[in-house]
């Protein structure tokens, strides 16, 4: 193979990767929500994989759910010893399922607690409710 071709497709990959890590950075959570969604991993995670199994959900949503929980499960990261990229992934999957059947309809599948659920509307940007 000849040199420029080999330095072209290096070109390629790098070029694809800088711009889907441009997407991420575009798309993920103010500083302090990313903490709290990143401290509610484990439940993000569940949550995502019970999206790629509800058949009340549009296809192309379930597919995007199952997208987003393969590309946590693979092993290299745009960030390596980083889950952000995993949870900007994560939280369109569930940003869709939300649009699609509405927020109520996601919290009830949500399998943490009251305050990781907060954590998830404050990284969707939504409206986190108040605990007395």
């Amino acid at each position: 193979m000849p040199a420029w071709i080999a330095l072209a497709v290096g070109a390629a990959c790098l070029l694809a990767w800088l711009v889907l890590l441009a997407r991420v950075m575009a798309r993920r959570p103010p500083p302090e929500a990313r903490v709290r969604a990143l401290a509610v991993w484990q439940d993000v995670a569940g949550l995502v994989e019970r999206l790629t199994d509800e058949e009340e959900l549009p296809a192309e949503v379930r597919s995007r759910a199952r997208r987003a929980s393969l590309y946590a499960r693979w092993p290299i990261d745009l960030w390596p010893f980083s889950r952000v990229d995993d949870l900007v992934f994560a939280l369109g999957a569930i940003d869709a399922a939300a649009e699609a059947r509405g927020l109520a309809w996601v919290e009830d599948r949500w399998p943490g607690d009251e305050a990781g659920l907060n954590a998830l509307r404050s990284a969707l940007g939504r409206e986190e409710r108040w605990e007395p």
